[in-house]
């Protein structure tokens, strides 16, 4: 939660969660805008509102937008000191640029997140959660010796969190696990 964080963003990103989770991605566009207004009109951080906005962005396939919401939460996370927020918003802006087609972009990003995450006490699910984007990264590059060893570590750091996963999803099968099986067996062909 931002540190500045006000009854009116809050409302405003959890009305625009809830409509992106119900798949009215113009309503969730128009929550979150009006959070990033909000938060520049009110000279707060506003980091989570342009991340989610990002987001809209990013699944309407509009990465420039994306893109730059995302660079402009990351710049305030610098100033903030908070690392592990710093890392995932990295983590993310990396993801763009790699959607985008961006490879050499997206690569800086996600070294200097990796870096962040192991140097600190980083959850387990948001280590696994880096680790594989790495590898989505390096995979898609078709570097296969880097990918296979980031997803064997994936699927080691998923395993670990299958009860996680079956109490998030009611499910005994952990679908991280079976992502990097998938993944792992496509870089043995």
């Amino acid at each position: 939660m931002d540190t500045a964080m006000d009854v009116r963003t809050q409302t405003l990103l959890d009305e625009g969660d809830k409509a992106r989770r119900e798949e009215r991605l113009d309503d969730a566009a128009r929550a979150f805008a009006a959070a990033v207004d909000h938060c520049r009109d009110r000279n707060a951080p506003g980091d989570l509102a342009l991340a989610r906005r990002a987001r809209i962005a990013r699944d309407r396939h509009h990465y420039p937008a994306a893109a730059r919401d995302q660079e402009d939460a990351v710049a305030i996370l610098r100033q903030e000191g908070d690392p592990l927020r710093l890392a995932h918003a990295l983590r993310h802006l990396g993801d763009i640029c790699h959607d985008a087609g961006h490879h050499a972009d997206a690569a800086p990003h996600y070294v200097e997140m990796l870096n962040i995450y192991r140097a600190h006490d980083t959850p387990p699910l948001e280590m696994a959660n880096a680790i594989r984007s790495v590898a989505v990264h390096h995979q898609t590059l078709g570097e296969r010796e880097r990918a296979r060893a980031l997803w064997t570590e994936a699927r080691e750091r998923y395993a670990a969190l299958d009860d996680l996963f079956e109490r998030l999803t009611g499910k005994r099968e952990n679908p991280s696990v079976a992502e990097a099986d998938r993944r792992l067996a496509l870089l043995e062909n």
